[in-house]
């Protein structure tokens, strides 16, 4: 990719969320920003300012109520598999182990999962301290594992 085009783009976004009675929520509004390659950006704020929000545009789990979220120049119009979200709660399948809840993603997508990809989920696990725990059930793990 060129060294100008910025890795995510935000152009005059805009997010407008239902109340339940119909009134609309304006969660964002006005939101134009850039990050750039090896730039290290840090979203704060307390809870329901709308952290969560940002990463589900960039991550296509939603798309803005008006302009436009980017990555590497392309409109973000669907999910992206280079994108990862860890959730605020939980969501992991009580009924798999460990290896199974790593590769599940490529199980749901493609029906499969490949021995290279256990291999990478085998590495991935290892290297936030969790290979030896590749087979146990979620329900033996900590709440910080």
């Amino acid at each position: 990719m060129a060294a100008n085009i910025p890795v995510i783009r935000f152009r005059d976004v805009e997010q407008i969320f239902t109340e339940n009675d119909g009134r609309p929520i304006h969660a964002l509004t006005e939101l134009d920003f850039e990050i750039t390659r090896h730039e290290f950006v840090s979203v704060l704020g307390p809870s329901g300012c709308r952290k969560s929000t940002l990463l589900r545009l960039v991550s296509g789990l939603i798309h803005p109520s008006e302009g436009v979220v980017e990555i590497y120049g392309m409109k973000v119009t669907e999910l992206c598999d280079e994108i990862g979200i860890v959730f605020q709660k939980p969501t992991l399948l009580p009924w798999f182990n460990v290896l199974n809840n790593v590769t599940f993603p490529m199980r749901h997508k493609y029906g499969r999962v490949h021995r290279e990809d256990e291999d990478r989920a085998h590495e991935l696990l290892a290297l936030v301290g969790l290979g030896d725990f590749a087979q146990k059930r979620i329900d033996e793990l900590s709440g910080g594992m």
